[in-house]
Parts: C-alpha cells; structure tokens; sequence
C-alpha cells in the first residue's frame, strides 16, 4: 500500500469517529436481561384507605356524615311570635325595671339636694336625673342653660326607653302644675310635701302621648288624668312612683278625684281613700302587697 493510501484511510478512520461521537450516546439497544436476573424497580404505593373502589354492589362511595360540609345549610325553625298577652306582660316587666330605678334615683335626688328637679326650665327632670342614674358622662354633654331643642341630639339612654324601638321618645313623665311635685316653674322641696312623699304620685306612665326625653314636656295636672289613659298593659291596674321614690301599682278603679288630688303635695286629703288602690310593684317577682302607710308628719 503506497504512503498516500495509508494517510487516507487514516483521515477517514478519524472522520468516522468524530461522527460517532456528535451522535449524543450509543445508538446501540439496551442489553437484554436473562430471566434469572433481578431487577430493581421502584415500590409500588397502596392504594388509599379512605377511598372505597366501586363495584356493581357498591357503584358510589358512601359520604361520611362526619366529613359533610359545616357550612351546608341548617333548616332552624322560625322563632314563635309573642301573643298580644305575652308581649304585654313583657312590656310590663321592662317598665317594672326602668321605673325602679328612676324612683330610686328621685328619692336621692329630693334627699341630696332638698328639693325635687324643676319641670320647667330648659331642660327636663329626666336629664338632672342622669348622674343619679349612672349616666354621667351624657348628663356632662348637655348645657343646662339652653333648650333641649336648640342643642344636639343625644342618645336616648335605655333607663327611659321603653321595650319597643323608640329613638327620642319617652312614656314616662312627670305630672307638673301648681302644687305638684315638679311644680309649675320649680320643683317642689321636701318640706313642701305636706301629704306625705309615700302618698304623692310623682311619675306615670302614659300611652300614646310619648315626649322627647330631654324636653320639659310632661303630664299637666290641669288635663283629664285619668285611670284608662295610663299604662294598659294591665286592664286591673297601671304603674306609678311616688315622690318618695316607690315603684306601686294602682288599681284602675281609682276614683278620677282621688288620683288627682294624689299628685298634689299638700291637699290635705286622707292618705287612706288613696292607699286602699295601692300596692307595691316589683321587677323582681315579689308578691306586691300593701304599701306602709305612713303619718305625713312622719313620711318625709
């Protein structure tokens, strides 16, 4: 083989190997592995517990009840509305609470100060009573030179409020006029209850005839007071406070007469014709019973 032949097949033994190596990996088949070898293949994961395969008897998984939804809705029964009755006697029993307190805070107000807050004036009776009441902080927002009017609103507080929604309004008033507890300009002092604080109304509950709470708006004895115009939630009997600051309930067949002159503070009258239609009122569930009747030299 001359020299020139030799150097070719060099170049192309070389070129061959060059192309074999720019093909990226043996074009060759994988070996072949002979039965008696082992080979290692990867595990296998069972099949999950919870899940349950279906079958001709069993076509569907059955749902756990323990994995339902907790936001699936709940059938709740409609709450039973109140009979005319029972929303009476709920009413009632929020009147019960509100009055108590505010006869409590009446009688410390006539025992702190010596005499009973003013009807008339720019402000109620009801706004003086606040700090008495645990509402100081609303009594300080008030000016007590200027007419509830002609100030901001205030929020009602819920001592005056009774058991339906009001927003500025209140049943619970006063009775005012010459020689009552509230008076016609200023309220009566202490000494001036010549009757008895335990036989002279001071509050009442009205129907229908509800005022702004912080208003000098009030019951005026000059008007037809009468025992069907007040608190019906009861038909035997309607709820009061006297100036001695008890809660009482009187019978509705007061006589017109004798319940007016039992708002005045120095008629004169025998407490009896006034006391034989009173009782004691509780919130509480007390059985109500006689109020103590008490001398008017005695009772203040």
């Amino acid at each position: 083989m001359s020299q020139s032949h030799r150097i070719m097949l060099l170049l192309m033994v070389m070129w061959a190997g060059i192309q074999l190596a720019g093909c990226g990996g043996s074009s060759l088949p994988p070996p072949r592995v002979s039965d008696d070898e082992e080979v290692e293949r990867p595990p296998t994961q069972p099949p999950k517990e919870t899940e349950t395969a279906r079958t001709p008897d069993n076509p569907r998984p059955e749902a756990n009840p323990e994995e339902s939804s907790s936001s699936d809705p709940i059938d709740e029964p409609e709450p039973r509305k109140l009979t005319i009755a029972e929303l009476a006697q709920q009413r009632r029993q929020y009147d019960l609470k509100n009055l108590e307190q505010i006869g409590a805070a009446l009688s410390e107000f006539a025992q702190e100060n010596g005499y009973f807050p003013p009807h008339r004036g720019p402000l109620s009776w009801r706004v003086y009573l606040l700090p008495y009441l645990g509402e100081t902080a609303l009594y300080e927002e008030f000016d007590l030179g200027v007419r509830a009017s002609a100030q901001p609103t205030q929020r009602v507080p819920e001592i005056y409020r009774q058991h339906r929604d009001t927003i500025q309004t209140t049943p619970y008033l006063g009775v005012y006029g010459d020689g009552t507890v509230f008076g016609s300009k200023q309220g009566a002092t202490v000494d001036e209850v010549t009757d008895g604080l335990q036989n002279t109304i001071a509050i009442l509950v009205t129907v229908g005839e509800w005022v702004v709470w912080s208003e000098a708006e009030d019951m005026y004895l000059g008007f037809n007071i009468s025992p069907t115009s007040l608190d019906t939630y009861r038909s035997d009997s309607f709820l009061a406070v006297l100036a001695s600051g008890h809660l009482v309930e009187i019978d509705r067949s007061i006589p017109q007469q004798t319940l007016r002159e039992a708002c005045t503070v120095a008629g004169g009258e025998d407490p009896a014709a006034f006391h034989q239609y009173v009782r004691t009122a509780s919130s509480s569930g007390k059985p109500s019973r006689p109020l103590v009747q008490l001398d008017p030299r005695q009772s203040n």
